[in-house]
């Protein structure tokens, strides 16, 4: 038979498998849990950087195009064609036609900016309309005047609509075609920024 001191010993012994079999399982369930939210963690992260190397390869293929598209649109800033219009430039530009055709007559008007309907943030197109009133020796001054002004860098000059007269008596200083057109100068303000 057992005495009692070693009964005591025996149960205690057994009492301290028992609670360290329980911290063991504790333990290990923790630890399971452990690597089960580390690999969770892991997939999301191999995710995200799976994600972002994606991203930077589409960045390095589209670099070229970006750089050629900035640079082409540093040139149309610098043109004038982007950004405030230039309208002294235009004025500079309608004199010198007016001495190189020897033209007697050529006045302008310009009305204000607008926007045109087609016109968004992220490609504000504005237009200032011109009348134009010039006397010509011929017909083909103003074809050539209009091809001239097209020439000029910084507006897209779009001809809406031209009148010519061929009067009976010529004027005064003997041109004897009168024309008036109203032409669009269209500029492209400073582009907002892209909402997708």
């Amino acid at each position: 038979m057992i005495n009692a001191p070693a009964m005591r010993r025996f149960v205690i012994a057994l009492l301290l498998a028992a609670s360290m079999i329980g911290i063991g399982f504790a333990a290990l369930s923790v630890a399971l849990h452990g690597k089960e939210q580390a690999e969770i963690d892991y997939r999301r992260a191999n995710d995200e950087r799976t994600a972002i190397a994606s991203r930077l390869s589409r960045a390095q293929q589209d670099e070229p195009e970006i750089r050629r598209a900035l640079a082409q649109y540093e040139n149309l800033r610098k043109q004038g064609v982007i950004g405030p219009e230039r309208r002294l430039e235009w004025a500079e530009a309608l004199t010198r036609e007016r001495a190189q055709r020897k033209l007697s007559q050529l006045e302008f008007e310009v009305a204000p900016q607008r926007m045109l309907s087609t016109a968004t943030p992220e490609l504000p197109l504005q237009a200032s309309t011109m009348t134009l009133r010039a006397q010509l020796w011929h017909e083909g001054d103003l074809l050539r005047l209009l091809a001239d002004l097209r020439g000029i860098r910084s507006a897209t000059v779009l001809p809406r609509r031209c009148t010519l007269d061929r009067g009976t008596d010529a004027a005064a200083d003997g041109a004897p075609v009168s024309a008036v057109c109203e032409l669009d100068w269209i500029t492209l303000g400073t582009p907002g920024p892209h909402t997708p």
